[in-house]
C-alpha cells in the first residue's frame, strides 16, 4: 500500500505542483568550490610531501637532489593545478560566491606561488588569468 502514492504520482493531473520530482546529482568537481578546493589542495599538499620527503631522506641517512625533486614535483603540481584554475570564470556568479568561502591569505598564497612558478617558465597568460582572481581575493 506505501507504493500507491508512487503510482498516483505517475499520472499528470494538470497541476504544476503534483508533478513527481526528478532528483538532480552534481559532482562536486564540476563546481567552481571544487575546482579552486583542488587548486589549492594540489599546491598545498606539495608543500607538505616535499617536507616529509626530506624528512624521510635525513632520517635514514640517504641523500637525494631535493633541488630536482622540487622542480620536478613543481613542474607536475603546478600545471596539474592549472588545470583547475583555469575554469574558474570571473563572470559567473557561483564562481565569485566560491573564492569567497576560501579563507583569503591561503587562496593568495596558492595564487602567488603558482604565478610566481608560471613567470620562471614563461607562461603569461596563465599568471594573467590567476592575477586577476587574485586581484578579486584581495578587494574582498
Amino acid at each position: 500500500m506505501s507504493n500507491i502514492n508512487k503510482i498516483f504520482g505517475l499520472f499528470d493531473d494538470g497541476e504544476e505542483g503534483n508533478q513527481p520530482q526528478e532528483a538532480v546529482y552534481v559532482n562536486f568537481m564540476d563546481t567552481p568550490k571544487g575546482k579552486i578546493g583542488m587548486f589549492v589542495k594540489l599546491i598545498q599538499n606539495n608543500i607538505v610531501f616535499r617536507k616529509k620527503l626530506r624528512q624521510f631522506f635525513k632520517q635514514i641517512d640517504q641523500p637525494f637532489d631535493e633541488e630536482l625533486t622540487k622542480k620536478n614535483s613543481e613542474f607536475t603540481i603546478f600545471n596539474r593545478a592549472w588545470h583547475y584554475i583555469k575554469q574558474v570564470d570571473l563572470q559567473d556568479h557561483d564562481a565569485l560566491a566560491a573564492i569567497v568561502t576560501f579563507e583569503p591569505s591561503i587562496l593568495l598564497d596558492c595564487l602567488n606561488m603558482a604565478i610566481k612558478f608560471f613567470e620562471f617558465t614563461e607562461e603569461y597568460e596563465k599568471c594573467g588569468h590567476m592575477h586577476k582572481i587574485a586581484k578579486l581575493v584581495k578587494k574582498l
